[in-house]
């Protein structure tokens, strides 16, 4: 037992992010949320929620080795389906809105799957379009051929 407390303590102090870094990214994904849902832009009138995805959901996310690197997060937006938009439209609708707003303007790139949000020497945030269609989730991105 005296091994697992340590290396509990290992992870809690050297690996996995710190409190105030874990509590940064919850204010920056509140902040986003805020602003999914309120703004004048295609998506607020569709936005249900944003998720926490993968080591984000999981507490999991690993500390930056070097002082100036990123670490990186994930969360899934979800979007009440339209019937008028193809899978590619939800990433494309998503982009336009963050570049609307003059906070998220020169943050946000676009790509095939999601529009990832940087925040300059600390971390970088990908949002990935979520839909929900006959009782199933969807993510919704640009189809390759």
């Amino acid at each position: 037992m005296k091994l697992v407390s340590k290396f509990s303590d290992f992870l809690k102090t050297k690996v996995n992010l710190s409190e105030g870094r874990i509590e940064s990214l919850d204010d920056r994904v509140a902040a986003i949320d805020k602003f999914l849902a309120k703004s004048d832009h295609a998506i607020a009138e569709r936005f249900v929620q944003t998720i926490p995805q993968g080591s984000y959901a999981q507490g999991t996310i690993i500390n930056p080795v070097a002082e100036n690197d990123e670490f990186d997060a994930d969360v899934l937006v979800e979007i009440e389906e339209d019937p008028e938009w193809e899978p590619s439209d939800y990433v494309q609708k998503l982009y336009e809105s963050f570049r609307s707003n003059g906070t998220y303007k020169s943050m946000v790139r676009r790509r095939s799957r999601c529009v990832t949000v940087d925040y300059a020497n600390e971390f970088h945030l990908d949002a990935v379009p979520l839909v929900r269609r006959h009782g199933q989730q969807f993510l919704e991105n640009e189809r390759e051929s």
